[in-house]
């Protein structure tokens, strides 16, 4: 009794203390402007060790799992702690953390997702009126609720954010804004963005069968919980109800495929119809070429974590990466050599065209930037956001 019960508090404390110091010294990294590459990687190494430990423990116990639980099933729970054998105590403590961690896996999973640094702008009707006036002459033409909250985004992107916070949300919907890529403002005309709009407007259309917005929302739903997930860091991904709720991320993404093929489909007659192929083919065309040879306007390294996102935001990729001091010293004098291949001084917002768009016509309409009141002011905005995270 008294082996187990040391060891048992041997693990835990072991868990524990990696875990406060990982969890100090990634907070002193973060209060840094300038965190080095080879910095990250030393305390991800950290993390590392954490997740060995706890790994060690979780599928030790596997085994012994099922055998604890039927002995605090027959027994009394007095009986289990004083004159069972020396492994109960062992079983009682692992089954104690399951439950702990667990719990705090599911509250994690459920819980409303906070950033804790809104990387966007909020764009007002006298930003860009003629954008407003865009979006409420499509929402009429589609039978919609006009949105009017946007959010102006440094990357490519041009969608409505549904916002599925709550159970209910799944059902009856719930707070939807436009996020819109400054970048994506660059490389398409006005006429382009307009059908890009008008695509999104068309999955909101209220003829649309009820069953194809549920599952959308429900997919929605399951991706917010893959995001809170990674923020609850290793502690939930490591237990047995992280394990259910990841493969349950992973499961509801295929059965809902051939709902989204059909939204999409709806989406595409309903725009085709109205503005005809040949336009929708080229802003699609323009907007994926485009958007997948963009060069990043921002740097993973250069964005500032939000509070309560750890270091290691992907478990899985971390264990199977080589973590020895060579390969950890290779990759920092990789790194020196791109700080030093990078141009100095701030980021900027140039796009460099890429020549597998040449079968497209060219751009002779209007760029969809003209659409910003004051173009300029606007990009200086977004590159005080980008070089210092503000």
């Amino acid at each position: 009794m008294q082996f187990a019960f040391n060891l048992s508090i041997f693990l835990a404390g072991l868990t524990l203390s990696l875990a406060f110091f990982c969890f100090l010294f990634d907070r002193s990294l973060r209060q840094s402007e300038n965190t080095s590459q080879f910095s990250q990687e030393i305390v991800e190494l950290f993390y590392l060790g954490f997740i060995k430990v706890f790994t060690l423990s979780l599928f030790a116990a596997l085994v012994t799992l099922p055998i604890a639980l039927g002995i605090a099933a027959y027994y009394s729970l007095e009986y289990w702690l004083i004159d069972a054998d020396e492994l109960a105590m062992l079983y009682f403590s692992i089954s104690a953390w399951f439950a702990a961690t667990g719990t705090y896996t599911v509250i994690m999973a459920l819980r409303k997702k906070k950033n804790g640094q809104e990387n966007y702008i909020s764009i007002m009707p006298v930003d860009a009126p003629e954008l407003f006036a865009q979006n409420d002459e499509l929402a009429r033409q589609f039978g919609s609720k006009p949105i009017k909250l946007v959010h102006l985004v440094p990357d490519s992107r041009v969608r409505i954010k549904h916002e599925i916070n709550r159970l209910d949300d799944i059902y009856y919907g719930g707070k939807k804004y436009w996020e819109i890529g400054l970048a994506a403002l660059q490389f398409l005309s006005v006429a382009d963005l307009k059908v890009l709009m008008a695509t999104e407007y068309a999955r909101l259309s209220p003829n649309r069968p009820k069953s194809v917005l549920f599952v959308a929302r429900l997919r929605i739903r399951f991706e917010n919980i893959s995001l809170n997930m990674e923020q609850a860091g290793f502690a939930a991904m490591l237990n047995p109800a992280g394990w259910f709720i990841a493969l349950a991320d992973y499961v509801i993404p295929q059965i809902t495929a051939k709902a989204g093929e059909l939204e999409e489909a709806l989406a595409k007659d309903d725009v085709t119809r109205l503005y005809g192929e040949s336009a929708y083919y080229q802003a699609i065309a323009r907007n994926n070429i485009e958007s997948t040879v963009y060069q990043d306007i921002i740097e993973v390294s250069k964005m500032r974590r939000g509070l309560g996102v750890p270091a290691l935001s992907n478990i899985y990729q971390y264990i199977r990466t080589d973590r020895r001091y060579a390969a950890l010293s290779r990759l920092a004098a990789e790194n020196v050599v791109k700080s030093d291949n990078r141009k100095s001084g701030r980021q900027s917002l140039m796009l460099k065209r890429s020549p597998e768009i040449a079968y497209l016509e060219p751009m002779i309409e209007t760029p969809a930037s003209n659409i910003l009141a004051n173009r300029e002011l606007t990009e200086r905005r977004m590159m005080d956001l980008i070089n210092h995270g503000q």
